[in-house]
């Protein structure tokens, strides 16, 4: 996969400029004034479609280059949700999916929450709400978060999965 402004994709781009040359279908000795140059359009266009190809793929795919969860999770809802943050950074422009988990060993708590957001090699951040699973609450004090980041093609496929954990400590919203 060739990313535009990369080492591979400055070669991709100088190799595909005179490989016409270097194979003969373009010279001095076989470049008849009277011809219209349909002669060369269906090499032309192949080159181009190639080209544009690789140009292409490397758009397509973006690593997530920097990511976590704030150390603070806000709890909301009389302990049924918890509210998390945090930054996330991709080598390109894509949409990343998040899924978080985050567990209270005290309490026997779990919540669960996704969300959506443009990563892009600008720090941006996220939020998500997570959601209890089951009749058990969260309270104030020490939980693990795992999250989950897959940046997708535009396609849908997934081309770049990173999960990561972090111990948070949870507290409640203040009051407005």
């Amino acid at each position: 996969m060739l990313i535009p402004g990369s080492r591979a994709g400055r070669v991709a781009v100088s190799l595909a400029i005179p490989i016409p040359l270097a194979c003969g279908v373009v010279s001095a000795e076989n470049i008849d004034p009277r011809n219209d140059g349909s002669r060369f359009a269906p090499f032309l266009a192949t080159t181009a479609m190639v080209l544009a190809g690789f140009l292409a793929s490397g758009l397509a795919a973006a690593r997530i280059v920097n990511n976590t969860i704030n150390p603070v999770a806000t709890l909301t809802d009389d302990g049924r949700h918890l509210v998390l943050t945090g930054p996330i950074q991709c080598d390109g422009n894509q949409p990343a999916d998040l899924r978080l988990t985050v567990t209270q060993r005290s309490t026997g708590a779990i919540a669960e929450g996704t969300g959506r957001i443009d990563c892009t090699p600008g720090l941006r951040q996220w939020e998500v709400r997570a959601e209890t699973q089951g009749q058990a609450r969260f309270a104030e004090g020490p939980a693990t978060g795992v999250g989950l980041a897959i940046t997708s093609t535009g396609r849908g496929d997934a081309d770049d999965a990173h999960q990561w954990r972090v111990e948070v400590i949870v507290v409640e919203e203040e009051a407005p």
